[in-house]
């Protein structure tokens, strides 16, 4: 089926195509190109069944009415354009990503139910690792304050990020054990979660 992007959000990765007035919930795990979607576009796309959402969907190439005459040295300056256009646009998306990211890990700061995909909790770990970084060159005081404020919402993402793999948050214990701890936490953090709904809740947006 062949419709038109309505809108996107990077920030819920969730988008609507319209299509005979008819109008197609998707979300960003069914766009298969690279480049984000943008209002306007043209997409082919497939139709869940049971959902009635759209999955699977690419770009669809307007073809053009007569062939122009290429510009050797346009056609050059245009790729250089896309190609740093697509890099400005996936350098937004990583940054989008990880202030959702914090953002989540602090309203959730005591919150250990549901489910911590491994961006967010690596990306909480990289803020409060710089940040705690930088207020232990200032002074001790400051960063026993930055120390008190990470630690909550790093073992709640952490009992979250355990969640995801489908283990129970007490696994979190095993941090206590020198060394074997860190490493066993290290290893599930980085592990893929359920692709699917597990004890713990859906998987996460």
């Amino acid at each position: 089926m062949k419709g038109t992007v309505l809108d996107f959000s990077v920030q819920s990765n969730k988008g609507i195509i319209t299509l005979d007035e008819k109008r197609y919930h998707f979300t960003g795990d069914q766009w298969k190109e690279q480049l984000h979607p943008k209002r306007g576009q043209h997409v082919d796309f497939e139709v869940d069944e049971q959902t009635g959402n759209a999955i699977n969907i690419y770009f669809v190439v307007t073809p053009s009415t007569s062939t122009p005459i290429k510009n050797p040295q346009t056609e050059s300056n245009g790729q250089t354009k896309d190609t740093a256009q697509a890099e400005t646009n996936k350098f937004q998306a990583i940054l989008d990503e990880y202030q959702k990211s914090v953002m989540t890990c602090f309203k959730k700061y005591v919150d250990i139910k549901g489910r911590a995909a491994r961006s967010e909790y690596w990306y909480f770990q990289l803020c409060a690792t710089l940040i705690m970084l930088i207020m232990s060159t200032a002074n001790d005081t400051l960063s026993t304050i930055a120390f008190v404020i990470f630690i909550p919402p790093l073992i709640t993402v952490t009992v979250r990020r355990l969640h995801d793999i489908n283990r129970s948050g007490w696994w979190v214990l095993i941090a206590a054990i020198p060394l074997v701890g860190s490493i066993v936490i290290l290893y599930w953090a980085v592990s893929k979660g359920s692709p699917e709904e597990n004890l713990y809740g859906p998987p996460s947006q």
